[in-house]
């Protein structure tokens, strides 16, 4: 009995390296994802959910507005834990 679908992907067209530099934003999945993303990365590489969990795709769009803006964020908008 087949649990699962195979689906056949074609390789990623980038790689990550210990010089990327890497954003999640998302749920708690991305907060985990992101803790061991920044564990293999050199400090400062990864920023992991500077925001705190989110997850509706709108307030994520929202935050991304937010990140691509040039002004700079009040020190009171990020979440570290």
């Amino acid at each position: 009995m087949q649990l699962f679908t195979p689906v056949a992907l074609p390789p990623a067209p980038f790689r990550l390296t210990p010089t990327s530099r890497v954003l999640t934003l998302g749920s708690c999945f991305a907060q985990h994802i992101g803790q061991h993303i920044a564990a293999a990365l050199p400090d400062g590489h990864a920023l992991v959910n500077p925001f705190g969990p989110l997850y509706a795709p709108q307030v994520i769009a929202h935050h991304l507005r937010l990140l691509l803006d040039t002004a700079p964020l009040p020190d009171a908008t990020y979440f570290e834990g």
